[in-house]
């Protein structure tokens, strides 16, 4: 009965129940390449996992590495037969009946052999493949099953209609002077689709005491980020060689779970 309860106080507190009925679409994209999207993706989906069904989706155009491989879903889904949406899509299969579970969290992302094929065909025909991609995304993001769908974004889709088809976006900025230069004006961008009512939080990866705020606040134009700190290297690698999601990592878990319930918090109010 009290489990109950608290049950139903979270969900209240998260603003669980006024999106229950209705599939929410938020998108993690980053202003740069290579500033930790992917793995707040997955944080993200693991915190939202807890009260909700969860599909995350790796949304790519010419990313050298994938999920598949950075959380070890060969090894996790020993046993267990791992179906590639995007495979399966191109067949025309329905990606409706396509579940690939594992720790609460359905993953709809392609295997390294399918970036393989694609970046194959990228080179040969890549006005078509890129054409016919975006609408493929909008296709899976929109009939997969569950309550809410994580898209892990690639900084260079930032341009893909799938952008307005999310109901929320989770826009990562890493502080490294020359990766902010580089993301100046995909920052610019998001800020607009911002001010135009856009729901939008922005996120400060990487975070440490060596960042200069004044001049960080200045160059980004706004102070209402939330901080996710820098994580030791060694933290990652343990993560990686032995599979584990990020909350899999307890250390990791302790850092950056209440940075990624504020998160939850603001895509939810």
């Amino acid at each position: 009965m009290l489990e109950r309860i608290f049950l139903r106080e979270r969900k209240e507190e998260y603003g669980i129940e006024n999106e229950r009925n209705r599939k929410v679409k938020i998108g993690v994209i980053s202003t740069s390449y290579s500033s930790g999207n992917s793995l707040i993706s997955v944080a993200l989906a693991e915190q939202l996992s807890y009260d909700y069904d969860v599909s995350f989706v790796e949304v790519f155009k010419n990313k050298k590495a994938c999920v598949y491989d950075m959380l070890g879903m060969d090894r996790r889904f020993i046993g267990k037969e791992f179906k590639d949406v995007f495979k399966k899509n191109d067949m025309e299969l329905d990606s409706r009946k396509i579940f690939n579970i594992d720790s609460k969290i359905n993953w709809i992302i392609p295997t390294e052999a399918y970036l393989r094929n694609q970046k194959n065909r990228d080179s040969e025909k890549r006005e078509e493949v890129e054409g016919r991609t975006d609408i493929e995304f909008c296709s899976i993001v929109n009939n997969i099953k569950g309550n809410i769908i994580i898209c892990d974004i690639d900084y260079s889709m930032s341009d893909s209609y799938l952008i307005n088809e999310m109901d929320k976006l989770v826009v990562i900025i890493d502080p490294m002077p020359d990766k902010l230069l580089f993301g100046i004006e995909l920052l610019k961008k998001y800020k607009i689709l911002k001010a135009k009512g856009k729901d939008i939080v922005f996120i400060v990866n990487k975070y440490n005491k060596s960042i200069n705020d004044i001049e960080l606040n200045d160059f980004l134009g706004f102070k209402n980020y939330i901080k996710i700190p820098m994580i030791a290297q060694e933290i990652f690698f343990e993560m990686q060689y032995n599979c584990k999601l990020p909350y899999e990592n307890l250390e990791l878990k302790k850092i950056w779970k209440e940075k990624i319930e504020k998160i939850q918090q603001k895509i939810l109010n």
